[in-house]
């Protein structure tokens, strides 16, 4: 009696073919993300991640002999809750496909395809943390404003803000936004927090000039033979990012030093599972994954909307 090569031992072969084509196409990749988001090393185990800032304790006070020593009320600043959000996509090969000997062109094809997809999905997610963070309708963070907002309220009274005042980006308008960045306050209202810059993050049509901007000696669109100092290689504004899924032609943003700016928390890794589908005998591959983008800190990020 022949041997029946049913749809499973074609799943058994197949299948490891198309988990490490699609596997070497997600690795592959340079992703933008990665250069502007911090992860998270150990998210929890729910269906949400929860962070929560606390204020600190303000000026230490300068204390009389025999004095009591003064005790400051502080504690929670607010609580961000970010809820996990499930991605997945897949493809089929039928089994005619199959016998026509076009499955291992098809599936390399497509396993291409669906790496690619999910590295979009993540791209864009990125993108739109800073695309959505001047518009507090489609995005807020913990303390209920948006990511860029001049109305971040401080635990003893006041606001600060990490929205940079709408201009072009230019060597002044550099200059200007170190200027607000090193001014930053604390949520206890000190400048203990003494942020520094980090990154210049723009859309492709701004690349050309942050890179004139950063990676000249001397300054920009003058005689003078100053130094520049935010391309200066004392400047802690090393790195230039270019996220090409923002949206604006215009605006430009800051990653500082903060500890817990822009994050990412991965819920769950990649999985990938090929089954066959018994009515239709189509070979089935699919991919899902768990992740949420987000902010917590807003001293981690400074936008401006640009001109």
């Amino acid at each position: 009696m022949a041997d029946i090569i049913t749809s499973g031992q074609v799943s058994r072969v197949v299948g490891p073919y198309l988990n490490k084509v699609f596997t070497d196409t997600y690795k592959k990749a340079k992703p933008q993300w990665k250069m502007v988001f911090d992860e998270i090393s150990n998210p929890n185990d729910r269906s949400y991640h929860e962070d929560v800032i606390l204020a600190g304790l303000g000026t230490a006070q300068q204390l009389p002999e025999g004095q009591p020593t003064p005790l400051i009320s502080s504690g929670q600043m607010y609580s961000a809750i970010y809820n996990y959000e499930q991605y997945a996509l897949g493809f089929g090969i039928t089994n005619i496909a199959y016998q026509d000997g076009r499955h291992a062109a098809l599936g390399e094809a497509y396993s291409k395809f669906l790496g690619t997809s999910f590295l979009e999905a993540k791209e864009l997610n990125a993108a739109n943390v800073l695309n959505f963070g001047f518009n507090a309708a489609l995005q807020v963070g913990g303390d209920r404003v948006a990511l860029f907002s001049a109305s971040h309220p401080l635990k003893f009274g006041g606001v600060d803000s990490n929205l940079l005042p709408a201009a072009a980006l230019s060597q002044t308008s550099l200059e200007n936004a170190n200027i607000i960045v090193r001014n930053a306050l604390a949520f206890d209202g000190t400048k203990a927090i003494n942020l520094s810059i980090m990154k210049l993050i723009v859309p492709p049509a701004l690349e050309q000039q942050a890179k004139i901007l950063m990676h000249t000696t001397l300054r920009t669109g003058t005689t003078a033979n100053d130094i520049n100092p935010v391309g200066n290689a004392y400047s802690s504004l090393q790195d230039i990012v270019c996220l090409t899924r923002l949206t604006s032609t215009t605006a430009w943003f800051l990653k500082t030093d903060c500890d817990r700016g822009l994050l990412i928390a991965q819920r769950t890794e990649m999985e990938k599972r090929t089954e066959p589908d018994f009515l239709t005998a189509t070979l089935q591959f699919a991919a899902t994954e768990r992740y949420k983008l987000y902010f917590t800190d807003w001293h981690g990020a400074y936008g401006n909307a640009g001109v």
